[in-house]
């Protein structure tokens, strides 16, 4: 009895707790509705022993089994390339390129995330800003673009 009442106090500090540190998302619902779970199971976990019957939540919640969700996964990497992009874009129209199209080849690298092979920026239907135009701004686009992503300068292509 006295194990059960600190587990509930556990549980219920610990919700606490992460409920103070997480942002209001929709990261921080999920994770609500995690430990309320688990909480819920905490209190109801006697009722399993009078009818003598034992919970096993080792088994119920098995830390080696890991389950990737392919869907939530495309979703942030896709978030992330538009992320990339947009930023391209910015990059491009600080040079002195406005109205450019950017698009970043990738691939998913398990070990190390997004993994990016090259980024096509097309400059055919830009307009070249007249106050920044200037002999080398494309070299400073590519630089920019590069070291912004960090790659090679040679995985950067511009198209005319």
């Amino acid at each position: 009895m006295k194990d059960w009442i600190i587990s509930i106090v556990a549980v219920v500090l610990i919700t606490s707790i992460v409920c103070l540190i997480l942002p209001q998302g929709k990261m921080g619902k999920y994770v609500k509705g995690i430990f309320s779970l688990l909480s819920t199971l905490v209190v109801i976990k006697p009722i399993f022993y009078i009818k003598n019957t034992d919970v096993n939540f080792e088994q119920i919640f098995n830390s080696n089994e890991l389950v990737l969700q392919d869907s939530f996964i495309d979703y942030v990497t896709n978030k992330r390339i538009e992320e990339f992009k947009e930023n391209c874009l910015k990059i491009t129209k600080e040079n002195g390129a406005d109205n450019a199209k950017v698009e970043i080849e990738y691939f998913l690298d398990e070990n190390k995330g997004i993994k990016i092979c090259f980024v096509k920026i097309s400059l055919q239907n830009s307009v070249i800003i007249s106050d920044k135009e200037h002999i080398n701004f494309k070299e400073e686009i590519i630089s920019d673009i590069a070291s912004y992503l960090c790659i090679n300068e040679n995985m950067v292509i511009i198209y005319e």
